[in-house]
């Protein structure tokens, strides 16, 4: 597992490059480049879940993912965030999401708070399904969610 950061996080609250292996050790580098590029892409996923599970979020059979941005013509990179998440992903054929973001906010508040997800979605034309987790997704990145708030108690205690 690989954290990167460049410059102080808030969550955590650390700078630094910090790799880890299967065991949970830390190592000074990875053996290839595609590890590393996986390590960064797998960190940066896990650690969005565990943030996500620590205010409240629960993965279930309802669970999806709506990628947008740049990335998300990576079908590699989806498939991890779909792994990582244990839920499908799908794209929404919106060119300016951020806007989209914004759109739905409000409708959201025009409708008012009995409004879901699915109301506020509904005008829109539905997303594409891209990418849907491997069978052993659950079982791989459970433990590494595990590992990973182990990892990030580690390195807040122990930081300098």
């Amino acid at each position: 597992m690989g954290l990167y950061y460049d410059v102080q996080e808030i969550l955590p609250f650390l700078s630094g490059d910090y790799r880890f292996n299967k065991a949970g050790d830390r190592v000074t580098k990875f053996t290839s480049l595609e590890v590393e590029v996986r390590a960064l892409i797998e960190g940066q996923f896990i650690a969005k879940r565990a943030y996500a599970e620590d205010i409240g979020f629960t993965l279930g059979k309802e669970t999806k993912i709506l990628a947008t941005g740049g990335a998300s013509a990576n079908k590699a990179i989806l498939q991890v965030l779909s792994d990582v998440f244990n839920a499908p992903v799908y794209l929404q054929d919106e060119t300016r999401s951020a806007m989209l973001g914004a759109a739905y906010q409000a409708k959201h508040g025009l409708l008012g708070e009995e409004s879901n997800y699915r109301e506020v979605t509904s005008s829109l034309p539905p997303p594409r399904l891209i990418c849907e987790p491997y069978a052993d997704a659950a079982e791989i990145y459970g433990p590494m969610i595990a590992r990973y708030r182990t990892i990030e108690a580690f390195l807040l205690q122990n930081k300098s």
